[in-house]
C-alpha cells in the first residue's frame, strides 16, 4: 500500500516483495514509512503495474520503483534496482508528462509536445517500437504514429496499447490473440501502432477478458471488439433464459429504455453492449438539492424544482407504463433509482428518463418463474416474498422513488407543504397518490395510466413555471451553477450539472441552440 498524507508525504506498507513501496528493501512494512526521496515533490497521482510503482509530480515529472530490473531499467547501476525512487528521463532531459498508463509490465507516457513514449517488457509488442526480435525495451522509446495525428491520451491493459487521438481515433498494438485490438489483421502479435478503421470520436477505452470496448461519450455509443463464442455451442443451463431475457429486450427497444446493442457468451459469462448513459436518476436526487441552493432537512422546493421533479416523475410513469402495456406484459421488478438513467441525447422527442438492469424482468405471464423476493428490499412489493408479482409492485417501487425524488419523509409526507405554496395542493394531491401505491393489497394501488390521467392534479403546467418572474434569473443561476459548487457535490463530468439546465430548457420550450 502506497499513499499521499495530509502534508503531501507519500508513505509505504504491507507487502513488499519485488521492492515497489521504494523503501529500498523487499521486506514485508508493518507500519508505515515515508519515502524520504520524495519529500517536497509534491506527489499528486500513484501509478502501479504488477511490480512497479510509478509517481508523479504536480509538475508533471516521474519517479519510478520496484522490480525495474531487465523489464524498466532505467539506470546503469543494477543494484538500485530496488532502493529508491529514481527519477524517469527521456533523451537526457526530464519527462513532462500529460497522461501515463501502466500495463502488467510495460509504461506508456504522453508527453505535452503529444509524443508517446514506452518501455518495459515488449514481449507481444506492446511498446510498439516495430521490433520484431520482441526484447525488452529499457528506457523510454519514442513510438512513432506513422502521420500528423496529435495524441490526445495513452491506455494499457495487460499486455495491450492504446492511444487516442484529439478527434477520437484510436491506435491499438499488442498481444492480439483474441482480436481484441480491433484491427483489420488477425495477427496475434502487432508490434506497431495500427490505426483502427471506421472509429471516431472516441473518448474511452476499456479491455479486458478477451474483449474491448470503445465508448462514445457525445453520442452514448459503444463499439466492441474481440472473442465472440458460438451462442449456439453453449450448454450452461442458464443460457437459454438468459438469452430469452436478452433477446426480449432487444425486441422492445424504445426510447424508454437503455439501448441493447448486442450480447455474446465468453467462458460461460453473458456479456451484453448498450447504450451508455453516465447520470442516474440516484445522481440526481444528490445533486437537485445543492443545485437549487436548498438545505434538504430544513428548506422546501420551490416551484421549479418542483416542476422539475414533476417532470422526471412524468417520463418515468411513461416508461413503466410502456413495459405493462406491452403484450404480453413485462415487469421490470428491480426499479430503484439506480436503475433508472438519464439520457443526453436530446433529438429524442424531448427525453431523458430510460429504464436499464432488466436482470430480474420477466413476462408477467411466467408467474411460475418469479423469484420471492426479487429486487432491492426498500422498494420491493411486500406480496413478491410470497412469490406473487404482478404490474402493481413495480407501482408500488414507484411510491418509494417519489418518496426519494420529492425529498419526502413517508410517514409525514403531506404536513410539509401545506398551505406553504399556491400550489401546495398539488403537493399534497401527489402524496395521496403516493400512499395509493403503497397499499398492501395490491389490487388498489393505481396503475402507471391511471396516475398519468390525473398529471393535472398533481403536477405543474409550463406555463405557470415562465410566468413567473425570476425564472430567466434562476435558468441564468443554473447555467454557470457549477462555479459556485463544491466539485465533490457534483463531481468533474459537466453532465452533472448541465442536465438540470437543458432539462428545464426544453421541458418549458425554451431551449434554444444558442444558449450554448
Amino acid at each position: 500500500m502506497l499513499f499521499i498524507n495530509s502534508d503531501n508525504r507519500v508513505h509505504g506498507l504491507g507487502a513488499n516483495a519485488y521492492g515497489s513501496l521504494g523503501l529500498g528493501h523487499n521486506q514485508w512494512v508493518s507500519e508505515p514509512q515515508e519515502l524520504v526521496e520524495l519529500r517536497d515533490k509534491q506527489i499528486t497521482d500513484i501509478f502501479n503495474g504488477k511490480k512497479f510503482v510509478i509517481f508523479k509530480t504536480s509538475d508533471n515529472f516521474l519517479y519510478i520503483c520496484g522490480d525495474i530490473s531487465k523489464k524498466f531499467c532505467t539506470t546503469s547501476d543494477v543494484n538500485a534496482r530496488y532502493l529508491r525512487p529514481m527519477i524517469v528521463q527521456i533523451d537526457g532531459t526530464d519527462v513532462l508528462v500529460d497522461d501515463i498508463s501502466c500495463g502488467s509490465y510495460h509504461i506508456l507516457v504522453l508527453t505535452n509536445k503529444h509524443e508517446v513514449y514506452g518501455w518495459g517488457s515488449n514481449r507481444f509488442g506492446q511498446i510498439g517500437s516495430r521490433d520484431t526480435k520482441f526484447e525488452d525495451i529499457n528506457t523510454p522509446k519514442l513510438i512513432d504514429f506513422n502521420g500528423n495525428y496529435c495524441i490526445k491520451s495513452v491506455r494499457c491493459f495487460e499486455h495491450q496499447s492504446f492511444a487516442l487521438t484529439s478527434d477520437g481515433q484510436v491506435f491499438s498494438w499488442g498481444y492480439n490473440h483474441n482480436n481484441q485490438l480491433g484491427c483489420t489483421t488477425s495477427s496475434e502479435i502487432i508490434c506497431r501502432p495500427q490505426l483502427i478503421n471506421d472509429l471516431r470520436g472516441i473518448t474511452s477505452v476499456q479491455s479486458g477478458a478477451g474483449n474491448t470496448f470503445f465508448i462514445n461519450t457525445a453520442t452514448n455509443d459503444i463499439y466492441v471488439c474481440g472473442q465472440y463464442v458460438d451462442k449456439n455451442s453453449k450448454t450452461n443451463p442458464l443460457y437459454e433464459k438468459l438469452v430469452n431475457k436478452t433477446n426480449r429486450n432487444l425486441t422492445i427497444a424504445s426510447i424508454n429504455l437503455v439501448t441493447v446493442y448486442s450480447y455474446w457468451f465468453y467462458k460461460n459469462n453473458l456479456y451484453i453492449s448498450m447504450e451508455y448513459c453516465s447520470l442516474s436518476l440516484k445522481k440526481v436526487i444528490q445533486l437537485k438539492a445543492p443545485v437549487f441552493s436548498r438545505q434538504p432537512d430544513s428548506e422546501l422546493m420551490t416551484c421549479m424544482e418542483y416542476y422539475l421533479s414533476c417532470e422526471i416523475l412524468r417520463e418515468l410513469l411513461d416508461c413503466v407504463r410502456y413495459l405493462h402495456e406491452l403484450q404480453p406484459p413485462v415487469l421490470h421488478r428491480d426499479l430503484k433509482p439506480d436503475n433508472i438513467l438519464i439520457g443526453q441525447n436530446i433529438s429524442e422527442n424531448n427525453r431523458f428518463v430510460k429504464l436499464c438492469d432488466f436482470g430480474l424482468s420477466v413476462d408477467e405471464t411466467v408467474c411460475d418463474t418469479l423469484l420471492s423476493g426479487a429486487g432491492t428490499q426498500l422498494y420491493t412489493a411486500r406480496e413478491a416474498y410470497d412469490g406473487c408479482y404482478t404490474a402493481k409492485g413495480d407501482v408500488y417501487s414507484i411510491g418509494f422513488i417519489v418518496c426519494d425524488l420529492f425529498d419526502t419523509d413517508i410517514n409525514n409526507p403531506r404536513d410539509r407543504y401545506s398551505d406553504y405554496y399556491d400550489w401546495s395542493d398539488k403537493y399534497c394531491r401527489l402524496m395521496q397518490i403516493v400512499g395509493q401505491t403503497m397499499q398492501g393489497s395490491y389490487d388498489a394501488r393505481p396503475t402507471c395510466a391511471q396516475i398519468i390521467d390525473q398529471q393535472s392534479d398533481w403536477a405543474l403546467d409550463s406555463r405557470y413555471i415562465t410566468g413567473q418572474l425570476d425564472f430567466n434569473d434562476i435558468l441564468e443561476q443554473l447555467k454557470h451553477r457549477e462555479r459556485d459548487l463544491r466539485e465533490d457535490e457534483l463531481g468533474t463530468e459537466p453532465e452533472f450539472w448541465e442536465f438540470f439546465y437543458t432539462f428545464l430548457l426544453l421541458k418549458t420550450n425554451c431551449y434554444n441552440l444558442n444558449t450554448f
